[in-house]
């Protein structure tokens, strides 16, 4: 059974060790985000999305998206497509950025499907090399 809720610092610590990659997320990144989601298959976590709202001056409301993925995410790909569609990028007045690992064209494609676009801006964490990807 699918289920999502507000994640919490347990959730991340539970899911950390499992994640596909672990470098980009840092729990202090976890403490600045304003929205933390949890998506859990019979209450196991798959997938946590973070967003960090970033002032504007204006209406439109900017965020910067974050995530943990568990290894066996391939296995719930349509269910957690329709959520993250539901929950997060159906947002009327978002707009979103977010840093893909290219080498894994899967979290490429994940991003493409929702509408975000690849920049030329590129920048490294921990000598990963990350692409940022916006969707306005």
């Amino acid at each position: 059974m699918y289920h999502v809720r507000n994640a919490t610092l347990d959730d991340v610590r539970a899911l950390l060790p499992y994640s596909t990659e672990g470098g980009k997320v840092t729990l202090e990144t976890v403490e600045t985000s304003d929205e933390i989601k949890v998506f859990l298959y019979n209450d196991k976590p798959l997938m946590i999305l973070g967003l960090e709202y970033l002032p504007t001056g204006n209406q439109e409301i900017h965020a910067g998206l974050w995530g943990l993925f568990s290894r066996e995410v391939d296995k719930h790909t349509k269910a957690l497509v329709r959520a993250c569609k539901d929950l997060i990028f159906d947002r009327v007045g978002f707009s979103y950025a977010v840093l893909i690992d290219e080498s894994n064209r899967k979290y490429s494609r994940f991003v493409e499907f929702f509408g975000f676009q690849r920049t030329e801006c590129v920048e490294r964490i921990e000598e990963m090399l990350y692409r940022i990807y916006i969707k306005r």
